[in-house]
């Protein structure tokens, strides 16, 4: 709702969907304001939704269910702090590596990465405080890097395979890496440009290939991949090196291929 998105993974988002359901009924309400209510609506309810199983449970110890609520809660925090500091650094139209970094290790490495694996290792009996910071010391460099895929993919990405417009981080504005890095290294000639079309509301597909071809020719892309590369090796690395023998071979290569799927996944 926040990216004006219509569509998310090959769907129509929930906040277009109700727009168009007031527009084909013809409320008399704001066609706009009534699909954002409805949308934001339904974000907070799917919130108390993940809460209230693991409340409602009684296949799980109630310690357990206080600690699953309590990392639940913590995750939330953390998104909401993430996805504000993304917004902030759009709307002042500049940021830095490490503003970007930053909002990555909070938005995606705490929340979609360490959060899961903690609830699954509190379920499985196993949160001692050796286990959590093994699980912790994985997870975040290899969501980070899946973050930084996002972010190419954003620009670079399979729209069919994708199920969104690559043009929409672009009209939005995003400064991601891939953004910084080339205004940074580019020409003057080079900058002015990306000035003029990152953040174009009506950005057409031959301008996105102009920005797309700058990126390239400036090192951006091959920057931004090298760094979630980095991530994805930190995340293998713990794996190779800080996971005993007491966890299982297939675990070990599951988890690794997950870090590889990290930076090579196409949507």
């Amino acid at each position: 709702m926040i990216d004006r998105a219509p569509t998310r993974r090959k769907g129509v988002t929930i906040h277009e969907k109700f727009k168009q359901q007031a527009i084909a009924k013809q409320y008399n309400f704001d066609n706009q304001r009534y699909g954002d209510s409805v949308g934001l609506l339904a974000g907070d309810l799917a919130a108390y939704f993940a809460c209230y199983p693991v409340l409602a449970s009684e296949a799980i110890l109630v310690d357990k269910r206080v600690r699953i609520l309590d990392i639940l809660l913590r995750s939330g925090i953390d998104t909401f702090y993430g996805q504000l500091l993304d917004l902030l650094r759009d709307a002042r139209g500049y940021t830095t590596e490490e503003e970007i970094l930053e909002l990555a290790f909070v938005k995606a490495g705490r929340s979609s990465g360490e959060a899961p694996m903690h609830i699954g290792a509190v379920l499985a009996g196993g949160d001692n405080e050796q286990t959590l910071s093994k699980l912790s010391a994985y997870a975040v460099p290899v969501s980070v890097a899946a973050q930084l895929q996002d972010d190419i993919l954003g620009v670079f990405g399979d729209e069919e395979k994708l199920g969104k417009s690559v043009l929409s981080d672009l009209a939005q504005g995003k400064q991601t890496l891939l953004v910084l890095h080339s205004l940074e290294v580019g020409s003057r000639a080079q900058v002015q440009v990306l000035k003029r079309l990152v953040g174009k509301k009506d950005i057409a597909r031959d301008e996105a290939a102009v920005v797309m071809e700058i990126m390239e020719d400036t090192g951006a892309l091959q920057y931004v991949m090298d760094k979630a590369r980095h991530y994805a090796s930190e995340g293998q690395k713990v794996v190779d090196q800080e996971w005993d023998k007491s966890w299982r071979e297939e675990e070990r290569v599951f988890f690794w291929a997950v870090a590889e799927a990290a930076v090579n996944r196409e949507y």
